[in-house]
């Protein structure tokens, strides 16, 4: 819906250094700054839409504040309201109401609100439930006083509530360990209250007759929450779904809040990362790093590439192009991430832009690359650069 968002400025100077401290705590990245015209940009990943502009105003005029104009910025959590104003005061920002719950615009809503140093009012906001205890909760530094066994009775109870077949011991089994205003969530569904939970269970128990859900692991607590590992086995003794469930007890030591996630936790490969990332960089500055006897190294036999412009080429032309660079160009990669596709081959992508010789960065490309692993190392066996959205 949104392209991008402008704000002016009069000191951009001054306006510059306010929104480079106050836009990383919302992970929130810089684009580009041209202090000549003057304006610079900031978008979130992933991007390259919407903006967040600041600059002089187009038409030369001073920059005036709007009455009842406002830009409000997503917080992941709470915390980083917090510390989006603790910074935004930090830096010559005034303050326009603290970090608070404000439940006239829902119960979950979490905002501060401040004006940067030219007098814009921001607002930094959090719509998520909290997944943890009140502050001045004592249960948050005090580890969980319930008994083990009778934590896995709870948790067996609710499990068993997953299994059983008969609407009415399913209904009991339910009330008996969930309290008031507990809310079940896991990739499909979210905030189900009891009776919404209760008709959802009836629906997956409909779509797989007889299947049982039973915990899997010993229970892991500490103030206050506690998680514990599950699996679904249909009656024919197959796994249907395997996860973990995370749960936040209330003062009586029912289910306050279970949040569910299906299966293995994903672990990034960072050793192979790193490697494949190193290699890459290597065909970047060719001419430096790279002589026409590495490149023959690095480029797998059957390597070929398409470029940024579509334009398909062979190993054979790519290593006479490379080999003959004598002034590397200056790129610059950024948000490298690599998925093992099998034991002996990987993908590896990120964005990369070139500087220019006054320091700006342009013509942004998204780059995938294959490699291979051949022998005891690593070969480059396709690469395709595609301009981003907006770049020409």
């Amino acid at each position: 819906m949104i392209s991008h968002v402008f704000v002016g400025v009069r000191d951009f100077d001054r306006a510059l250094v306010f929104y480079r401290a106050l836009m990383p705590v919302l992970g929130i990245r810089e684009r580009f700054c041209e202090r000549e015209r003057p304006w610079a940009g900031w978008q979130s990943d992933p991007g390259p839409r919407p903006l967040f502009l600041i600059g002089t105003p187009h038409d030369g005029q001073p920059h005036g504040i709007g009455n009842g104009q406002m830009v409000a910025f997503l917080a992941a959590d709470r915390d980083t309201v917090d510390r989006a104003h603790a910074v935004a005061l930090a830096e010559g920002g005034r303050d326009e109401g603290a970090p608070a719950l404000r439940p006239e615009y829902h119960e979950h809503y979490y905002g501060a609100y401040f004006r940067d140093t030219e007098g814009n009012k921001l607002c930094v906001a959090c719509h998520v439930p909290v997944l943890d205890i009140p502050r001045d909760d004592p249960r948050r530094d005090e580890p969980t006083t319930l008994d083990p066994s009778d934590l896995e009775d709870l948790v067996d109870r609710y499990c068993a509530a997953w299994s059983d077949p008969d609407p009415a011991r399913r209904a009991t089994l339910i009330a008996g360990v969930w309290s008031e205003g507990a809310t079940y969530t896991d990739p499909g569904v979210n905030d189900l209250d009891r009776d919404a939970l209760l008709a959802h269970i009836t629906r997956i128990q409909h779509s797989r007759p007889g299947a049982v859900v039973r915990r899997t692991s010993a229970i892991d607590a500490h103030h206050g929450m506690l998680r514990f590992a599950f699996e679904v086995r249909a009656v024919d003794g197959s796994i249907l779904r395997h996860g973990t469930d995370v749960v936040l007890l209330d003062g009586s030591g029912r289910l306050g809040r279970v949040i569910g996630f299906f299966g293995d936790v994903a672990m990034p490969d960072t050793s192979l990362l790193l490697e494949l990332q190193a290699l890459e960089s290597e065909l970047h500055h060719p001419g430096v790093c790279c002589s026409r006897e590495r490149l023959d190294q690095l480029l797998h036999p059957a390597f070929h590439e398409v470029g940024r412009s579509g334009r398909r080429y062979d190993r054979d032309t790519v290593i006479e192009i490379l080999a003959a660079v004598t002034t590397p160009r200056d790129v610059v990669p950024t948000d490298h991430a690599v998925t093992r596709l099998a034991t002996d081959c990987a993908l590896l992508t990120y964005r990369s832009a070139l500087r220019g010789e006054d320091g700006r960065l342009g013509q942004w490309s998204l780059r995938s690359s294959i490699w291979r692993r051949t022998g005891d190392r690593w070969q480059l066996y396709y690469h395709q650069g595609t301009p981003e959205a907006g770049e020409p």
